[in-house]
C-alpha cells in the first residue's frame, strides 16, 4: 500500500537529506594549532629596522601611516588635484 504520492516522497526525501546535511555540518571544528613561533630579532636588527623611521617627525609619520591604509584614496586625491590645478588653499 502506497501512502505517499511521488511528489510527497520527493519532498520528504529532500527534507531528510537537508536535515542530515545540516547535522553533518554541525560537527565540532578541529582544535586550533599554534602557529610556529617567529624568531626574535636581535637589538641590532631591530635598530636597523626602525632607525630610518625615527628620523621623521611624529606628525608626518602619523599622516604617512594613516595614508598607507588607504592607497586607492591617495591615488584618487592626486588625480583630483591634477584635474583642479586652478584651485588654491
Amino acid at each position: 500500500m502506497n501512502l505517499l504520492s511521488p511528489r510527497r516522497r520527493v519532498v520528504t526525501a529532500s527534507i531528510l537529506c537537508l536535515a542530515l546535511a545540516g547535522f553533518a555540518g554541525a560537527q565540532e571544528p578541529p582544535p586550533p594549532t599554534e602557529p610556529p613561533a617567529a624568531p626574535m630579532l636581535t637589538a641590532d636588527q631591530l635598530d636597523n629596522l626602525v632607525a630610518p623611521i625615527a628620523l621623521y617627525p611624529d606628525p608626518l609619520l602619523g599622516q604617512i601611516l594613516a595614508a598607507s591604509t588607504y592607497p586607492l584614496e591617495i591615488v584618487e586625491a592626486q588625480q583630483w588635484l591634477e584635474q583642479h590645478k586652478n584651485l588654491s588653499g
